[in-house]
């Protein structure tokens, strides 16, 4: 199954978006390996980078939650759901490897698929999106930076 951008997905963030955009791309792609036949090899390959992007996408969600002033509880909250994900893939990450067959691959593969679109959807969804205000004073700063980086690399 493919998976399509959601404007549910929407976070307000262009940065995030994108993130969430390369996500699917790349669950899209293991999608693809997977219907090809060499899955568990394709998975072994893929998953350290596709990790790296969730940490990536964390980090950037919940530096945002912080700027934007979301409560200590609120963040702590969404900290512990991204942890408690990178925990579940380690742990099944090893299962895989120790058992090492198709069925152990193709649960770990589910696990991610369905965590991120269940978390964009129930734990994202309006948990963050940014009020115009909050765009003005969150993200302004950060469009800043990204303006000068670029006049600084001319």
């Amino acid at each position: 199954m493919a998976l399509h951008w959601n404007e549910h997905f929407a976070t307000g963030s262009k940065r995030l978006d994108r993130q969430i955009h390369l996500l699917l791309a790349d669950l899209n792609h293991l999608g693809s390996l997977e219907r090809s036949g060499d899955f568990v090899t394709a998975l072994d390959s893929h998953l350290p980078s596709l990790i790296a992007r969730f940490v990536a996408f964390f980090r950037d969600q919940e530096d945002l939650l912080r700027r934007i002033g979301k409560t200590p509880d609120t963040i702590s909250r969404h900290i512990k759901q991204h942890r408690s994900f990178l925990d579940q893939v380690d742990a099944q990450r090893d299962r895989r490897q120790r058992q090492g067959d198709a069925e152990t691959t193709a649960i770990l593969s589910w696990y991610i698929e369905s965590w991120l679109l269940n978390h964009l959807i129930r734990f994202d969804g309006g948990f963050h999106k940014l009020s115009p205000g909050e765009l003005e004073s969150g993200l302004w700063f950060e469009a800043k930076l990204c303006r000068e980086v670029r006049i600084m690399n001319s």
